[in-house]
C-alpha cells in the first residue's frame, strides 16, 4: 500500500454523528424487518437485501449519496492521494456491513446477525475514537479516510 499523505481529519464528533445516523437507520431497519418477518413471510427479507445493497453503495463517488456525509460536510478520500477513491474501494469500505446485512435476510440467522452487526458497530466506533486519524475498520480495508469538505 502507498504511504499516506498528510490529510485533514474529520473530527470524532463529525465521524460519530455521520456513522451514528447511518448506523441507526440501518440497524432500525434491520430490527423492524426481522420483527415483521413472521407475519410477512419473505417480503421483509427482500427489504433487508435492498437495505444491505443501499448501505454498501452509500459511499459511491466519495460519499455523494450519503445523507450523513452531506449533513456533516465530510467525504471519503484515498489516503495515498487525497482524491476520491474508485467505487470498488468504496464498496470494499462497507463490505463487512453489506455481508452482515445480507446474512440477516436468512431467517435462521437474522437475530444472531443483528447482534453481530451491533457488536461490529461498537467496535467500529471504538477503533474510530482510538486511532489518530479517526478511521474505522472499513477505512483500513480500503485505505481511505474521511475528511472535512472545504467550504
Amino acid at each position: 500500500m502507498s504511504e499516506a499523505i498528510s490529510l485533514p481529519k474529520a473530527s470524532v464528533g463529525r465521524r460519530a454523528a455521520a456513522s451514528g445516523l447511518e448506523t441507526l437507520l440501518l440497524f432500525s431497519g434491520m430490527v423492524l424487518f426481522s420483527a415483521l418477518a413472521p407475519i410477512t413471510v419473505f417480503i421483509t427479507e427482500i427489504f433487508c437485501v435492498l437495505l444491505a445493497i443501499l448501505w454498501g453503495l452509500k459511499d459511491l463517488n466519495g460519499g455523494a449519496w450519503s445523507l450523513s456525509k452531506r449533513l456533516t460536510s465530510t467525504r471519503v478520500v484515498d489516503r495515498a492521494t487525497g482524491e476520491i477513491p474508485g467505487n470498488g474501494r468504496l464498496v470494499l469500505r462497507n463490505s463487512y456491513y453489506l455481508v452482515l446485512c445480507l446474512l440477516s435476510a436468512l431467517p435462521i440467522l437474522e437475530w444472531a446477525t443483528l447482534g453481530l452487526v451491533g457488536l461490529v458497530m461498537v467496535v467500529d466506533l471504538l477503533i474510530m475514537v482510538a486511532t489518530p486519524d479517526n478511521r474505522r475498520i472499513g477505512d483500513f480495508l480500503a485505505n481511505t479516510q474521511v475528511v472535512p469538505v472545504k467550504s
